[in-house]
């Protein structure tokens, strides 16, 4: 279960908003706007003592387009937990998200070369507890090189993406 998910149940969010098309295909609920930003307010009260609390708290600000802000708050949570696969796959996606938003091919050629270093690192990973792994690396770097026009490339990871994981959703 994702963390927005738990932090969802946890606050009490029943209704299931309209859910819309954002940059590079992934959805972001616009009617969950207002309770993103109260999530990251009411984290802002709790202790930083967990990798969670960043993820936690980047997240919103990733899906609002706030990519400094999001990089900012990975970042953090990278000093303080610097094993933690996950925040390190949130913050190398925010900074694809930001890349890929700029449609400037020498960020995106960056973002991609950073996704190379990740999965040379971790080739066959899932992060702890969490719903991530490898297999989502390489879909967030095949996003990328469709990005600048590598479509062969972007297929190619996608197929190993789906072989890490036969159940990973891929892009259209």
């Amino acid at each position: 279960m994702g963390i927005l998910k738990k932090i969802k149940e946890k606050i009490g969010l029943e209704k299931e908003p309209v859910v819309y098309e954002y940059p590079f295909g992934k959805t972001f609920n616009k009617e969950m706007e207002p309770t993103l930003k109260d999530i990251s307010s009411t984290l802002n009260k709790l202790p930083d003592d967990v990798p969670e609390y960043y993820i936690a708290k980047g997240l919103p600000e990733t899906m609002l387009g706030h990519y400094d802000e999001a990089q900012d708050i990975f970042m953090q949570g990278y000093h303080k937990f610097p094993d933690n696969l996950e925040i390190q796959f949130f913050l190398l996606r925010t900074s694809g998200d930001k890349a890929s938003v700029s449609k400037r091919p020498d960020l995106i050629k960056k973002s991609i070369e950073m996704w190379d270093q990740f999965i040379k690192l971790h080739p066959d990973e899932k992060f702890s507890d969490s719903p991530y792994s490898t297999a989502d690396a390489y879909v967030e770097r095949g996003f990328l090189k469709k990005a600048i026009g590598n479509i062969d490339g972007a297929q190619e990871d996608y197929r190993i993406a789906r072989e890490i994981d036969p159940k990973i959703t891929l892009p259209k």
